[in-house]
């Protein structure tokens, strides 16, 4: 924000005769703890009385110091522009000297028979050669004349500056300026040292951010326990997803319905979204609006997320990703997932129940996809959530289908050694940072025989499952 010379140096002038600032520039992380990609930098700044500055200025002073400050502004223009009119002058006297350098030059071959013309032409010559003396001379009175305005205003800007500088050290205002400036330098070595943040699309970091209105725990710490889940509500289908988008309007709910085993009828292509969460505990769907996610087969299987208003999911018995736009009711962008297995290849431990071989996660970081090779073994990879490019991938040496579920929180894949017993367990953590593989032990408690989906979100930092019908939720509770 710019801000007029004159209202600066009033407002300093001001502080001063309040405040003593020291201050300390700091880089942090939004997430709270290890490394982010999303610093920023604060100043802390503490206050307190200046030494000296018992007595304000009248407002007769203070007149006088913003009479004196427009003075040095109008005078630095004004000496600004009569150099310009200097430097201009300057240009046109050697052009004229030159042309009078020419034309005596021609006047002399005449005069030597070199140069042979008649008396008219002679006459011309003499003529031309007197108007260029004259305009020579009136641009050099014009420079000179210049120089001098610019001695004068130069003399009368001295003299002001030097008052100006006066006043302010008879007012103190030096003390609080000097540790202005040394906050502004501490500033800008802060920020030199600060990656931008990325538009969306350009980069590779898409960050979430974190919410006032929340309490959020520090979610990059280990998972110390899991809530029993809570049944919000029940379904006639066995298998299905529901969720809330973190980013766009997070207090609406998403509904996927889908069935046993992998669905090409286009019975399955339809998601709901809830407006009220009470709609939903009622299983009210005459008030929930649905969205056609394809114009033909459903999605393959439940493995898809909301984020950042758009729906992501692939396409009925291929590695085709799609990012469904909800605002537009389109699908915006399509790309393949070339290295994955799909329809009931590489999928979770309920093989040939559901199409699980594709499952979409998100974190705090952004869009993640968990999948498998055709030999089986898992990959994790990091999307551009607006090109579904991979951004980065992370192949580990364990088979996908031994495990129940699998989701993400602050860039670690957590993984559930069953999807149907009661005593299931959390058991598998892999740190995409440091790269270490981890064996938690977090009771994990199915109470109805079939978790199909478990996903995380960032936005209320819960659990989101579907147990056999059932759509539950997980409270976390972080921290060694």
């Amino acid at each position: 924000m710019a801000t007029k010379p004159i209202v600066a140096m009033l407002m300093l002038f001001l502080l001063c005769y309040t405040l003593e600032v020291s201050a300390q520039c700091i880089e942090y992380s939004v997430l709270g703890s290890g490394e982010s990609m999303y610093d920023s930098c604060i100043c802390d700044i503490q206050v307190g009385s200046v030494p000296g500055c018992s007595n304000p200025p009248s407002p007769a002073e203070l007149n006088q110091i913003e009479y004196i400050q427009a003075q040095v502004t109008n005078i630095s223009s004004r000496i600004d522009e009569v150099k310009v009119n200097v430097e201009t002058t300057t240009v046109e006297i050697e052009k004229t000297q030159a042309n009078i350098d020419a034309m005596t030059y021609k006047l002399e071959r005449i005069e030597n028979g070199d140069l042979k013309v008649n008396r008219p032409e002679f006459e011309l010559i003499m003529e031309e050669i007197d108007k260029l003396e004259l305009v020579l001379k009136l641009l050099e009175v014009e420079r000179t004349n210049n120089l001098d305005d610019v001695a004068q205003l130069e003399t009368e800007l001295t003299a002001v500056q030097t008052l100006l500088y006066d006043l302010k050290k008879t007012q103190n205002v030096e003390i609080l300026l000097e540790q202005i400036e040394e906050l502004e330098e501490d500033l800008a070595q802060c920020e030199a040292n600060v990656q931008p943040t990325p538009l969306p699309g350009s980069g590779d970091d898409f960050l979430f951010v974190p919410w006032e209105d929340v309490a959020n725990q520090d979610s990059c710490a280990p998972i110390s326990s899991l809530s029993s889940s809570y049944t919000v509500r029940t379904s006639t289908y066995p298998n299905g997803a529901w969720m809330r988008d973190p980013l766009v309007e997070s207090d609406k709910i998403w509904h996927f319905k889908y069935y046993s085993s992998c669905q090409s009828s286009s019975t399955y292509r339809y998601i709901e979204r809830y407006i009220l969460y009470e709609s939903y505990e009622r299983e009210a769907s005459s008030e929930a609006q649905t969205f056609s996610l394809t114009t033909g087969y459903a999605p393959d299987g439940p493995g898809l997320v909301a984020y950042n208003g758009s729906i992501y999911f692939t396409y009925y018995n291929s590695r085709t990703m799609y990012r469904y736009d909800v605002a537009t009711g389109t699908t915006v962008i399509t790309k393949s997932l070339d290295a994955a297995g799909y329809g009931n290849s590489a999928t979770y431990e309920y093989m040939g129940r559901d199409c699980s071989a594709i499952d979409f996660a998100v974190d705090e970081n952004g869009l993640w996809v968990i999948y498998a090779t055709a030999s089986t073994s898992m990959k994790l990879s990091r999307l551009n959530p607006w090109t579904l490019d991979i951004v980065q991938t992370w192949s580990l040496n364990y088979a996908k289908s031994s495990f129940g579920n699998c989701f993400v929180i602050c860039a670690k894949l957590y993984c559930t050694n069953h999807y149907s017993a009661k005593d299931s367990k959390i058991s598998f953590m892999f740190d995409t940072v440091t790269g270490v593989v981890s064996s938690p032990d977090i009771s994990l408690g199915i109470r109805y025989g079939g978790l199909y989906t478990l996903d995380y979100n960032p936005r209320d930092q819960k659990l989101y499952g579907w147990d056999n019908g059932k759509m539950v939720l997980y409270d976390i509770k972080f921290g060694n």
